[in-house]
């Protein structure tokens, strides 16, 4: 019994010192020297926000895609008969059975002068999608690493079938709902 006892103050000293050094020592003498170096240290464990928020919550809103073979002529007029400066930026290009065959960019227009050229002459190759079941956090990623600032997004069994379409601005608000709320 005595034995017991003697283990069981042992542990609450442990305990109390641990609480003291907490309240003592912002950083822990694991990542003190690292602090002391410059380096930022995060003390603070949160959920990652964006891994928790579905690709299908944000891309709700219908997306507008262009023909790819529609004319830079007939898309120039497109774009100067709606609001300048709209939101939209990105296009994804379907084809004739509305299959995603590429993705371009109001500014890829205007700068094109060959105005019988097609668009899907100016599509960038290998378009970056994502699936609809995926993170805010994997599209933030993709279009990270790939520079970009749109992905169309589809689904897993169709993945030449746009459903929707997610941008930084997504991000950035799905960012402002959580600290608004």
């Amino acid at each position: 019994m005595h034995l017991r006892v003697a283990n069981a103050t042992a542990d609450g000293g442990g305990t109390a010192g641990f609480l003291v050094s907490c309240a003592g020592m912002p950083a822990s003498i694991m990542t003190e020297k690292i602090e002391r170096r410059g380096v930022r240290v995060i003390g603070e464990y949160t959920a990652d926000y964006l891994s928790q928020v579905s690709v299908r919550d944000v891309a709700i809103r219908p997306v507008v895609t262009l023909r790819a073979d529609t004319t830079v002529a007939a898309a120039h007029r497109w774009l100067a008969s709606h609001v300048p400066g709209s939101d939209h930026h990105g296009f994804p290009l379907v084809d004739a059975h509305e299959r995603l065959v590429g993705v371009v960019t109001r500014r890829d227009v205007l700068e094109t002068r060959a105005s019988d050229a097609r668009l899907g002459d100016l599509a960038h190759a290998n378009v970056a999608i994502i699936y609809d079941d995926c993170s805010l956090r994997d599209a933030a990623d993709l279009m990270a690493t790939r520079h970009i600032g749109r992905l169309p997004v589809v689904h897993r069994d169709r993945p030449d079938t746009v459903i929707g379409i997610v941008t930084r601005s997504d991000l950035v608000e799905a960012h402002a709902r959580r600290l608004a709320g």
